[in-house]
């Protein structure tokens, strides 16, 4: 299997035509599209954005019928306010925030209070540490069966707009935090069979649609023991998994930490052996994407100004080798690269000033602070071209440039 990440079909930042896609996918041949349309918390899809994803994927299965096209779901948070894609139901941040959000206390964790948890800014009375980070949003407790259902009707408007699956980013976000916290054994579970559950559902949604959705999610080992005992876990729920790599770390070093073999025989011990599909990660501050895009072993500086032609070629230099290199790495694991065709935030702090706290960047096309392989600043397409391709990766021959 091939794979890209392209995030995501509504084809801006930058724009693109129907017709600028399907030559990219005509030239990297992949057989599964990751990431490819996002439904985030708070960012409801127009009647228009609706459309214009459906019709970009139904060009797409047109001439290729048989890709996978993946969207994406975010458990991590809900917006302020929130609405249902499927009744259009709307929901107060009020409402949300006392109906829906995640309180510590209810899973037994009584060293931080609701408000505290939840209010990364100052729009909250209590002003704590917002553990999420996420500013105007509110973080959803995924046992309750309101989150569930929201959850399931906006996995449900993606394959009504033509996607073959869901790739579910924070599937066990509310685990993690309560692990955090100590919280009992018991509780770790309830949160496990709550995201579970909601799996499940979003696969009965065969009986509307006439295909079973792939459902994936990131394949994080401290989990595995309270997934597998869940009520709500099957052998075929997963139809794979996703790794983030290469990590901060390997891709400075251009080497392989992770592993990886490790992850291989437990995926293929406990999740029926299913695909691992590995892509970078991002998020805010540095994330792997950020250093895949901006880091390179003279790196000083990776403000817009010292974009200068030495550094952006050096920058272009080092991007090539860490895909080269990795792709080698993962084809002899038996992994799979969703190659970063297009999508992956480079940084959310985007100003170069000398007071700056966060991470300066440079953007794709000097305007996008999100990935693009194409844009002259990273120039990283052809070479993806060539790795994807067996035919093409001879006149590649994973040589290091210098």
């Amino acid at each position: 299997m091939k794979a890209i990440l392209f995030d995501d079909l509504k084809l801006i930042n930058p724009t693109r035509t129907i017709d600028e896609l399907l030559r990219i996918i005509d030239e990297t041949k992949p057989d599964l599209i990751l990431r490819a349309a996002s439904r985030i918390g708070g960012s409801p899809w127009t009647t228009e954005t609706f459309n214009k994803v459906k019709a970009n994927i139904s060009a797409i299965k047109l001439q290729y019928p048989n890709i996978l096209i993946i969207g994406n779901l975010f458990f991590q948070m809900f917006g302020r306010p929130e609405i249902d894609d499927i009744t259009e139901e709307r929901y107060t941040s009020e409402y949300v925030y006392n109906n829906m959000a995640f309180d510590p206390a209810k899973f037994g964790i009584t060293s931080i209070t609701k408000c505290e948890y939840q209010c990364a800014d100052d729009t909250c009375e209590c002003k704590g540490p917002g553990e999420a980070k996420i500013g105007n949003k509110w973080i959803p407790d995924i046992t309750i069966p309101e989150v569930q259902t929201l959850f399931i009707h906006q996995a449900e408007m993606l394959i009504n707009a033509g996607c073959d699956g869901v790739w579910i980013d924070g599937l066990m976000f509310n685990t993690r935090e309560i692990i955090k916290y100590n919280a009992s054994d018991e509780n770790r579970q309830r949160c496990v069979d709550g995201a579970l559950y909601v799996c499940n559902e979003i696969k009965r949604l065969t009986t509307l649609y006439g295909k079973i959705p792939l459902i994936s999610t990131w394949y994080v080992e401290n989990f595995t023991r309270y997934i597998i005992r869940s009520i709500y876990w099957y052998d075929n729920l997963y139809d794979f998994v996703t790794l983030p790599a290469p990590g901060k770390l390997e891709i400075q070093t251009l080497t392989a930490i992770k592993d990886y073999d490790n992850i291989i025989n437990n995926v293929k011990t406990y999740y029926n052996d299913v695909p691992i599909i590995a892509y970078i990660d991002w998020g805010f501050e540095k994330t792997p994407m950020w250093y895949f895009s901006q880091w390179y072993p003279e790196y000083t500086n990776c403000c817009e100004a010292s974009d200068t032609p030495i550094n952006r070629e050096k920058r272009n230099i080092f991007q090539r080798n860490v895909l080269t290199i990795f792709t080698e790495i993962f084809n002899n694991k038996g992994i799979i690269w969703a190659y970063p065709v297009h999508g992956g935030m480079i940084c959310k702090n985007i100003d170069c000033t000398e007071e700056s706290t966060g991470p300066c960047c440079v953007k794709s096309y000097g305007l996008y602070h999100l990935y693009d392989s194409q844009a002259p600043e990273f120039q990283t397409y052809d070479t993806i071209k060539k790795l994807i391709n067996p035919c093409l990766r001879l006149t590649c021959s994973f040589i290091i440039e210098e």
